[in-house]
Parts: structure tokens; C-alpha cells; sequence
């Protein structure tokens, strides 16, 4: 699943990638291609008005409309002249031509020029009467045409379009440029998609381990529940009394069952709780840790463990009491659970800064060093030695980390032979 959402997901990038870069180096072409045309365009309207200015003159004919003087150049010109070849004819009266040598820099070769000139009369005939100008193309002859009417006749200037080819050599370089960075592009996203996958891989990977271990810790008590009805529905006359042992153990199951049901909502409503949605309030962590302390006294003297507590008075936090009661009370419980016969458990309560830090130390078995990171996964049990309490799941540390974060805190544990297991809370003091 997923190979194929990385695949979707580079194939994704990289067909909006090409559609960018296309549309770009596409606009860039054409606009190159444009300016060049206009250029052309502009060479020879400058050029033929130079030539009609010259030639009106000579006839001693006022100046045509519209007429430029020749291009400007040097310092304080507006632009550089281009250096486009440009052939100009005078279209004399009975059809033919003549060249303008003295304003052209480039000829026709003869077997084009009877064309050329033919097509540049056409467009010279549709001119009205009076000063007037017109562009073309000269099709097959890769000319460029411009038509000034004037009082001094029809003028008519060519200039090569292989000058536009230039744009095409810049097409077939942005194509180089435009592969060999969609080829990068592309490298670097099958790395990044990697890198940003690899989230979506770990909480897949958790996902299915979590439905795993759940349908695991479940398959127990069904199991055991269907055996007890099993049981029951062979003995059909017998009395509820006689047959108590297998009813108190189906209830047994079941009630493991609700907890565990119970610790799984509990999880997924710390995930999918909205933290504008969160109830947040003061809550004195010193009373609520000693309440705990005090309750689990009993439990600690059944056990044999020595239960101390040393909580720094009015230290107080912003949250849910409840869910901080949550974590409070699986720590005390942990610890009194695992502190070993003759054992010591020792809950501290401090200000560190601006931080609530909330120590609960046990003597006994420590946590093998290979197990401390995984301790508050959902599900873990790392110490086989240790006899499983039916009423454990491997998922109270998992719900007191998430109740540590939900709270802007976080929770750690460290475990050494002398100095016993600790876990430590940390949380942002209420303001």
C-alpha cells in the first residue's frame, strides 16, 4: 500500500513538474520568437522610411507621412541597431522591379525575387491611395516582407526569416534544460518522498501492530468466554450455583475484555480530541499525587513494599484532572506492581524552572536496556520473567505518554541497579 502511494505520489510531482516547466520554457519561446518578429518588423518599416524619405527628396517631393530619420547610434541612442540583412525594391508602374542599393545590405537570389516582388505587389495593390505601410510573408521563400506607399511609390523590403531560428535553438536548449532538471527533479523526489513517507510508514507499521496485538489480547477471553457457554450448554438442567465456577469466569473475562475495550477508546480519544476541543483547568498536582499515594498505601502494606512520598506543596498545572489522574495512578501502580516483595517505592513532586517534575522510583527488577525505548508502545511487554497480571495489557504507559503530551509535557524512564526503575514526568506549570 504503501509502494503504491509513493508511486502516486511521485508521479504526482512530476507531471505538475512538466506541466510547469512545458507551460514555461513554452511562454519563454514564444515571447522570444515575438520580440524577434517585432524586431524584424521594425527593421524594415525604419529602413523603408528611411529609403521613401530619401526618395521623396530627390523628387523634390514634400516629406511622406510618418517618415523616420535613420536609426540612432551611440551613447544617447535608444537602442543598438540590429544587424539583420534587409533587401529593398522600388515596384515601378508597368509591373517590374528595381533594386535600392544604397539602402539595401542583402540581395535575392533571381529565381526567388520574381515571386517575392510579385507577392509584395499584391499586398502593395490592396494598399489604398496615400501613405501607407504592410507586413507579410513570403511563403516558401522564408522572407519577410514589409510595403510602404508613399508619394515617392510603392517601396518593398525583405529580410531573412532564418534570424527567427535562433528561437528554435533556444527551444531545443530549454528541452536539454528542462530534462536534465526533471531528471534532478525527479532524484530528488524519490528521496524526499522516502523521507516524507517514512511517517506515514511508521504510523502504518503502529497501526497494524495495534490491530494485531489488539485482536491478540482479545482472542483470550472470547475464548474463553465461548468454552464456559460451551460448558454451560452441555449441563442445560443444572443450577446457576452448581455451575458458578464457569459464570464467575466467564464475568472474569469479560470484565477484561471492558477494560481493555475501555483502555483503546481512551487512546483514540487522546489522539482525535481537538486541542481547542481539550477541557483545561487548574489542578493542584500535589493533592492529586498525594490522594493517589494514599490510596495505593493499602496495597503497598499487602505487598510488603515501603510506599514513601516527599510532594512539594501547591505545585499546579493547567489540564484535565481526570486524564492527570490517569497517569498519576498507572505510574503509583506500576511501580507498586513491579517493586518486588520487600520492595520501595518512592513518589517525589518538585519546581524545576517553569516545570511540574513528578519522580516515581521503584526498587526491584530493572528494564533491560534493549526494552527501555519501547516501553511505552502500545502493547509492549519486554520482561518475560515478570508473571502477567490479568489486568494488564501493555497499554497504561502508553496512555500515560499520551496524556504527558496532551498536556504540553513529556514523560521518560530510566532504569539502573542501583538506582532502581524511575520514571519522570514533566509539565509546564499553570499560570
Amino acid at each position: 500500500m504503501l509502494r503504491k502511494l509513493r508511486v502516486k505520489f511521485i508521479a504526482l510531482n512530476m507531471v505538475l513538474a512538466t506541466l510547469v516547466v512545458a507551460v514555461s520554457f513554452g511562454v519563454v519561446c514564444r515571447l522570444d520568437y515575438q520580440a524577434k518578429y517585432d524586431e524584424m518588423q521594425d527593421v524594415l518599416r525604419v529602413t523603408l522610411e528611411n529609403a521613401a524619405r530619401e526618395e521623396v527628396e530627390r523628387a523634390d517631393v514634400p516629406e511622406a507621412g510618418g517618415a523616420a530619420g535613420p536609426p540612432r547610434i551611440g551613447k544617447h541612442a535608444d537602442a543598438a541597431p540590429p544587424h539583420i540583412p534587409v533587401a529593398v525594391y522600388r515596384m515601378l508602374d508597368d509591373g517590374s522591379y528595381e533594386l535600392l542599393g544604397m539602402h539595401s545590405t542583402a540581395t535575392i537570389p533571381d529565381g526567388s525575387v520574381d515571386h517575392a516582388t510579385s507577392v509584395a505587389k499584391t499586398q502593395a495593390d490592396n494598399l489604398a491611395e496615400g501613405p501607407g505601410e504592410a507586413f507579410g510573408e513570403v511563403a516558401g521563400e522564408s522572407l519577410l516582407y514589409a510595403v510602404l506607399s508613399c508619394k515617392g511609390g510603392t517601396l518593398v523590403a525583405f529580410a531573412d526569416t532564418s534570424y527567427l531560428s535562433s528561437t528554435d535553438q533556444l527551444a531545443r536548449t530549454l528541452v536539454i534544460i528542462g530534462a536534465a532538471t526533471l531528471l534532478a527533479f525527479l532524484a530528488i523526489n524519490v528521496f524526499f518522498s522516502r523521507w516524507a513517507l517514512r511517517p506515514v510508514g511508521r504510523a502504518w507499521e503502529q497501526q497494524r501492530q495495534f490491530t494485531a496485538d489488539a485482536s491478540h489480547e482479545l482472542k483470550t477471553p472470547l475464548t474463553v468466554i465461548m468454552a464456559n457457554t460451551a460448558i454451560l450448554r452441555t449441563h442445560p438442567d443444572a443450577t446457576v450455583a452448581s455451575q458458578s465456577q464457569w459464570v464467575e469466569s466467564t464475568q472474569a473475562e469479560a470484565a477484561r475484555m471492558q477494560g481493555l475495550v475501555n483502555d483503546m477508546l481512551e487512546l483514540a480519544r487522546l489522539d482525535d480530541t481537538p486541542a481547542a476541543e481539550r477541557v483545561a483547568r487548574d489542578v493542584d498536582l500535589t493533592d492529586l499525587a498525594e490522594s493517589f499515594v494514599l490510596q495505593f498505601e493499602s496495597v503497598a502494606f499487602e505487598r510488603g513494599i515501603l510506599l514513601k512520598s516527599d510532594l512539594a506543596p501547591e505545585v499546579h498545572v493547567c489540564g484535565d484532572a481526570k486524564r492527570l489522574e490517569r497517569l498519576v495512578s498507572t505510574l503509583v501502580d506500576n511501580a507498586c506492581k513491579y517493586a518486588g516483595e520487600g520492595g520501595r517505592v518512592h513518589v517525589t513532586l518538585e519546581q524545576v524552572g517553569h516545570e511540574a517534575r513528578l519522580v516515581v522510583r521503584n526498587s526491584g527488577e530493572t528494564i533491560p536496556p534493549e526494552d527501555l525505548p519501547h516501553v511505552f508502545d502500545r502493547f509492549y511487554r519486554g520482561d518475560k520473567a515478570r508473571t502477567r497480571d490479568a489486568s494488564s495489557y501493555g497499554l497504561g504507559l502508553a496512555i500515560a505518554q499520551e496524556v504527558a503530551r496532551d498536556h504540553g509535557g513529556a514523560i521518560t524512564v530510566a532504569s539502573s541497579e542501583t538506582e532502581g526503575t524511575a520514571f519522570t514526568v514533566a509539565l509546564p506549570l499553570a499560570r
